[in-house]
Order: structure tokens, then C-alpha cells, then sequence
């Protein structure tokens, strides 16, 4: 089980330690498992405690002699590693009742393991983001986490009764032997940015009355640029593109950095094309985290909504994990883009896939917010 893109719901994590506890194996990595579940109880079967997390990716080094890095594949450390673009790449792991056959630094210390292995030998801890290792560091014609997960489920066969052993296994070799050999496949997992304004211009976007946003250094949250958007009306001024480059859908998950400067909405638009959008809207002039339908950038339909209060000139992440048949849930995180605040939900189909958008509006005086960045997770 491999979450990178979007949040483990605590329905799953509990379900995952019931089939656990009825005999279950289980291969793990959860992105935010330190800031939300360092105190569940699947921690306590895995037999680790977590010190903390990281957000750029790290060398993994083998510590013991095991099968997860001979057997059936030779596995070298894993240092070389693709750049982790979204959020958080991991955590760092201290065995409890767990054994610690690799980590982050080339011998075992303390608060650094990076793969363990529960006591009953059925739960395996990848606590590094696998998506980071795309990479054949070996040379050998099959990318190393690929190498590395046929170890780990291969491992799991070993210890099945009776044991699933390949009746030839070299992963080389071209021959399909089960149950691990050439059977996997590796699909790199994608975060886009859909427009980090880096450079230095809207000229892809419509409007649906003018423009009142500007490319400007003082909107960056990170690199050079971000977009100002200063309204000086009491009716949302939308921008917008859906060109093929910035297309989202069900099944996505869309991301956006945000900052207010004063009262008013900021409006975090998806699934946008002529015909209108979806947004998450920060509202702090009535203190409310919100979804809605804006057909025709002209009127709107709120479908959600909950109360909760902003702090001017500090920034926030807004994420939409936008999923097939219609569910929609935004979620609202502090400056560090990890530590969860709120969460809204609402289902509509009005639109199934589109561009991206973005508005600021209010019903009291001009406002103005910054979008630093704007990125889609398509998993």
C-alpha cells in the first residue's frame, strides 16, 4: 500500500490493522504517517515509533544482511533518487519490537531507519516515498524499487505455508515466473506544476471581466514569482485556462499555496473551462472554508461549508482531492503545508475535468491574496 498523493483516511488505517491482527501482510508507505498517525495502532503492529519527517529525498543504505536487498534481486544502496516535488518524502523510523534492515545513513543510528520489519515477520515499513527512486542505479535494466519491492513480496512468499518460492528466480532471465519475477511493472507516479507564474506573465489565461492580477516577486512563496490578485470590486474577477498543459479531472488531486492580505475570498479553481469552475475558497470575511460550483464565473451554488478563522500575511496550502463519481474534498493546511486545519467535503458532477482558476472577491472593500503556486498530483 503506497499513499503519496493524498491523505490515508483513518476508516483505512484501522482497517488495515483489523487485517493485520486476522493474519495479513502488508507492504506500507503513508506520506503524512508522522504528522497524523504517529499514535495509531498500526504504529504499535509495525513496532516503531516515528521522530519526524523530511521533505527531500533521502539515500537509503542497506544495514544488515537480508533478502530485501539480495533475494531474488541484488539491490545496491539506493542513492540516487528523483526529485521529490510534492509535500513530504518520508519519515524517520526508531525499531521498537521491529528490525531495522536499512536507513539514511550508511550505518544503523539512532532515528534513522528506513525500512523495517515487524516481529511476526507479515509488515514491512517502506517509511521513504518509493515514487523518489524511478533510478537503475546498478545498471542492470530494471529500475532499483521495482528490484526492491520483488525482494519484499518475495520475502512475504518465503514465510507463506507452504512457502511460494519462483521455480527460476532471475528477474533477467525474461522468463514470467511467479509468484515474483518479471510480473511488475513500474508507472511513475506524476506531480505537475500546473503554473508556479515563474514566468513572469498570465498570457495563457481568460478573464471573465478584466484583469486585476499581476506577476510580481512580492507573491513568491518559493523561487522567483508568484500572482497578486487585487480586486477593487465587490464581484469575484476570475482568470483561467484549460489548455492541454494544465488539464485536471477526477481522480486528481490539485494543490495551491495561498496568502491574504485582507478580508475578502480567495477562490481555488478546478475543472475550469468557459462554460465555469469548482473552487475551495478560503473565506475569511465570513470565517468559513467553503466548495463551490461557479457556473459562468457569474453566479455560484455553495455546496460546503465550515466555519474557520485566517491570519492575515501567512501562508497556506489549499488541497482538492478531486475523485471519481463526484466527491470533492478540500483540505486546508498551515504555513508548514503539512499540519491539517480543516477539511470540507461535498459530490457534484457539474464538471468532470478542466483547467485551473483563481478569484478574489469581497462584499466589503478591495482585497488582495496571493496564489504562489499551483500543482496537480495525477496519480
Amino acid at each position: 500500500m503506497d499513499y503519496y498523493a493524498s491523505i490515508v483516511p483513518v476508516s483505512m488505517m484501522d482497517a488495515l490493522v483489523t487485517y493485520y491482527d486476522n493474519g495479513g501482510r502488508m507492504i506500507f508507505f503513508g506520506w503524512n504517517l508522522y504528522s497524523a498517525y504517529s499514535g495509531h495502532a498500526l504504529l504499535e503492529r509495525v513496532g516503531v515509533t516515528l521522530s519526524g519527517d523530511y521533505s527531500s529525498p533521502e539515500p537509503i543504505y542497506s544495514w544488515i544482511q537480508t533478502p530485501l536487498f539480495e533475494t531474488p534481486n541484488l539491490v545496491p544502496g539506493m542513492t540516487l533518487f528523483n526529485l521529490g516535488n510534492c509535500g513530504l518524502d518520508g519519515q524517520y523510523v526508531e525499531p521498537v519490537t521491529a528490525t531495522a534492515h536499512a536507513g539514511y545513513t550508511a550505518g544503523p543510528a539512532t532515528n534513522q531507519a528506513a525500512i523495517t520489519m515487524d516481529a511476526n515477520n507479515r509488515l514491512i515499513l517502506n517509511a521513504f516515498a518509493p515514487q523518489n527512486f524511478g533510478q537503475d542505479e546498478d545498471s542492470d535494466g530494471k529500475i532499483d524499487m521495482v528490484e526492491l519491492y520483488e525482494n519484499e513480496i518475495s520475502l512475504f512468499c518465503a514465510t507463506c505455508d507452504p512457502p511460494l518460492v519462483p521455480n527460476n528466480p532471475d528477474p533477467n532471465d525474461g522468463a514470467n515466473d511467479v509468484p515474483v519475477d518479471t510480473i511488475l511493472s513500474w508507472n511513475e507516479w506524476n506531480c505537475e506544476i500546473i503554473d508556479d507564474f515563474e514566468d513572469g506573465d498570465i498570457a495563457e489565461y481568460n478573464t471573465n471581466v478584466g484583469y486585476t492580477h499581476t506577476v510580481t516577486a512580492d507573491a513568491a512563496h518559493d523561487g522567483s514569482y508568484g500572482l497578486e490578485d487585487y480586486n477593487p470590486t465587490t464581484s469575484a474577477v476570475w482568470i483561467w485556462r484549460d489548455d492541454a498543459a494544465v488539464q485536471v479531472a477526477q481522480g486528481d488531486t490539485i494543490s495551491y499555496w495561498i496568502q491574504m492580505l485582507d478580508s475578502g475570498r480567495a477562490y481555488c479553481g478546478f475543472g475550469a473551462s468557459a462554460a465555469g469552475t469548482y473552487s475551495v475558497q478560503t473565506a475569511s470575511n465570513v470565517s468559513e472554508f467553503e466548495i463551490q460550483v461557479n457556473p459562468g464565473y457569474n453566479t455560484y451554488t455553495t455546496l460546503a461549508t465550515v466555519a474557520q478563522t485566517y491570519t492575515f500575511n501567512k501562508w497556506y496550502r489549499v488541497e482538492v482531492q478531486w475523485d471519481l463519481g463526484g466527491d470533492i474534498t478540500g483540505r486546508l493546511y498551515d504555513s508548514d503545508g503539512t499540519t491539517l486545519l480543516n477539511t470540507v467535503t461535498a459530490n457534484d458532477n457539474t464538471y468532470t475535468q478542466g483547467g485551473s482558476s483563481v478569484s478574489t472577491s469581497t462584499p466589503i472593500h478591495p482585497s488582495t491574496n496571493r496564489h504562489a503556486c499551483l500543482h496537480a498530483d495525477f496519480t
